[in-house]
């Protein structure tokens, strides 16, 4: 088994203004399109990752998860998860070194989410309180 300690997986410091979950997925996605993690590599263990790092692992399985829903990482069964062989970005679109911090903070979108975010389709959902008032105020009046 290999561990994170054996991977060369060297994440810069979380910036506070940054979810954890985030930090996970924008280091990574940055360490794939910088070429630092190259295809088919495999990455440690949801376990090994969270023991080494000193985080929940629930955060690590939800960092790999967005990775892996828009194409970074590639997960084998009984394998382990894997750099995809085929990315979603060019490593043209890569941001510099320098601008981590930025791009952690800011939670950069893939293509298709920036094109998802930019439909017209995307929208807030509707706030219930306004239908919910009503009902409950009729409730509430009839106890007092």
């Amino acid at each position: 088994m290999r561990l994170a300690e054996q991977i060369e997986l060297s994440i810069a410091a979380k910036p506070a203004q940054c979810s954890i979950k985030d930090w996970i997925y924008s280091e990574i996605r940055l360490a794939i399109l910088s070429g630092r993690l190259k295809p088919n590599v495999r990455l440690p263990t949801t376990r090994d990752f969270a023991k080494h790092y000193g985080v929940s692992r629930s955060m690590v399985v939800l960092g790999y998860e967005q990775l892996l829903a828009e194409g970074y990482i590639a997960s084998r069964t009984g394998k382990g998860t894997f750099v995809s062989a085929k990315l979603p970005d060019s490593l043209d679109n890569a941001p510099a070194p320098q601008d981590r911090a930025a791009v952690s903070a800011k939670g950069r979108l893939s293509q298709l989410g920036q094109v998802l975010a930019d439909s017209p389709f995307f929208t807030a959902p509707p706030n219930p309180l306004p239908f919910l008032s009503n009902p409950i105020n009729r409730i509430s009046s009839t106890f007092r």
